[in-house]
């Protein structure tokens, strides 16, 4: 509960979007957002090259088929949480 309260007075920590499918499938509020996420997780066969040039400048991070992290990932996730 504690931490719940935290999070809603000081605000996300670290915002990663999952990226996957088309881009014409995204929800428009996904689209209003991508810019402030801190990194891109790409999965189900979304390649690097299908983002945008403002997009391909962000830490990006593909999910093989059935997988929900790697390492990579989780060691970026640490760093921005301070741990």
């Amino acid at each position: 509960m504690e931490s719940e309260v935290l999070a809603k007075v000081a605000g996300p920590v670290v915002s990663l979007a999952v990226l996957a499918g088309s881009v014409e499938e995204w929800k428009p509020s996904l689209e209003l957002h991508l810019a402030s996420m801190d990194a891109l997780v790409l999965s189900g066969g979304f390649a690097p090259e299908q983002l945008s040039q403002e997009l391909q400048n962000k830490p990006s991070f593909l999910l093989p088929e059935s997988q929900w992290v790697t390492a990579e990932l989780v060691a970026f996730v640490r760093k921005r949480l301070h741990l």
